[in-house]
């Protein structure tokens, strides 16, 4: 699933990391803040999944689980 418009507008405005990620859990945006905290580029981030981005930084046991097994059933966390 894409983001819409007004998803897309509010990422680019927000001064917080922030990332969007699709029904695979691939980074489809981010924020600017995130890229410049984490030194991370768009063609580094987007398109990859969250588990891979950052040399596997984002790769945690408590996240992975809250991602897959939680978050299917809530729609926010």
């Amino acid at each position: 699933m894409s983001c819409g418009m007004s998803a897309l507008a509010f990422v680019e405005t927000v001064r917080n990391c922030v990332l969007v990620l699709d029904s695979k859990l691939k980074v489809d945006k981010a924020t600017s803040f995130f890229y410049e905290t984490f030194q991370l580029s768009p063609r580094e981030t987007e398109g990859f999944s969250i588990y891979e981005i950052g040399n596997g930084q984002w790769n945690i046991p408590a996240m992975r689980t809250l991602l897959e097994e939680v978050l299917p059933q809530k729609s926010k966390v």
